[in-house]
């Protein structure tokens, strides 16, 4: 049931990103694509894409980076 795991994707991923910066206010612009670019990741293997999946990836670690 890929709706449910992208669901629980979302907790687990918006809980962890939370964690890291619970005042709202301190998110930037590069972390809101990073955790963008993360939450596609898993959208992207929960319906067995793999190449889109990948390039998710690289572009959340560069803006992740990038701060």
């Amino acid at each position: 049931m890929p709706v449910l795991s992208v669901i629980v994707l979302m907790a687990v991923v918006g809980f962890f990103f939370w964690y890291q910066k619970p005042n709202p206010g301190q998110y930037t612009t590069k972390d809101l694509v990073a955790i963008l670019s993360f939450f596609a990741t898993g959208v992207s293997l929960v319906f067995g894409k793999l190449v889109p999946a990948i390039f998710f990836m690289a572009v959340g670690a560069l803006f992740w980076k990038l701060k």
